[in-house]
């Protein structure tokens, strides 16, 4: 079985660390004889917060089955493995693809391209890019990521 835990290094998690750590610096300037709790106290909570929020978020796969758990309260999504085919990255979304490759299992993007590229050579499937420009923008044919031969494990 293998876990795989979301990926903090997403261009949209990174624009938020730095509205954040804006709003923090601009309240420190604002109020400087509390610039330490601000600048210290601000980004330890959200750092908090978020690490919780996070450990419900994995993706598992097993030997017969792909299983994602996207929080505290959301059901858990399932897929057999074998009925996988490819693995598309949007910016808002991942799609598991069936045999008629229409999406069996769609999931929040918690995980970056380089961790879905290991869950597709684990699973043998190909990957395709839908992203553009630092991942903001979907274009509707992807690139592929990495090279599948129908009936070959990916290397």
């Amino acid at each position: 079985m293998k876990t795989i835990r979301p990926g903090l290094l997403r261009p949209s998690i990174l624009i938020a660390y730095a509205v954040l750590l804006g709003m923090f610096i601009a309240a420190a300037v604002i109020q400087p004889s509390q610039a330490l709790l601000v600048l210290v106290g601000g980004p330890l909570i959200v750092a908090v917060i978020g690490w919780v929020r996070l450990r419900a978020v994995r993706l598992e796969i097993t030997d017969s089955t792909v299983c994602v758990k996207q929080g505290w309260y959301l059901p858990e999504e399932q897929a057999t493995r074998g009925d996988i085919t490819a693995i598309h990255y949007f910016p808002r979304v991942i799609s598991f693809r069936g045999p008629d490759d229409e999406p069996m299992m769609k999931v929040a993007p918690n995980w970056t391209v380089r961790q879905m590229l290991g869950a597709a050579e684990e699973l043998g499937v190909p990957l395709y890019d839908h992203r553009r420009w630092f991942g903001l923008r979907k274009v509707s044919v992807g690139r592929l990521v990495n090279r599948h031969v129908p009936g070959e494990p990916v290397r």
